[in-house]
């Protein structure tokens, strides 16, 4: 049942969504844009905490080495989740720091 019902709230809560703009450039890319971190949470919190959904990304590990989840967890107290593993260029902490991002990033756009 709470299932059904966090479905239906995630429906609502997609179709009041805004777009996704890309407003940053990478420059890996010869300038092409992308919508960082920032633009998708701004354009998909909004309508899902309007909807009951709180949204969170804990980090961990498990036989395939870290990973960022993204739950969105209903007030019915159902929850869907996404889970995206780290690749780690770096072993600094820029380079954890900016695995982390980008699984965030995508991990929300998934979901």
């Amino acid at each position: 049942m709470s299932e059904d019902k966090a479905i239906k709230a995630l429906i609502v809560a997609q179709s009041s969504m805004d777009a996704v703009r890309k407003n940053a450039n990478n420059p890996q890319f010869k300038g092409s844009k992308y919508a960082d971190l920032g633009a998708v949470i701004d354009a998909t919190f909004p309508a899902l905490h309007a909807n009951g959904f709180a949204v969170y990304q804990p980090a961990g590990s498990d036989e395939f080495g870290p990973y960022v989840d993204t739950i969105l967890a209903h007030e019915s107290g159902h929850q869907f989740t996404s889970r995206v593993h780290l690749k780690i260029e770096k072993l600094n902490m820029q380079g954890v720091g900016s695995a982390h991002t980008y699984a965030r990033r995508y991990g929300l756009m998934a979901m």
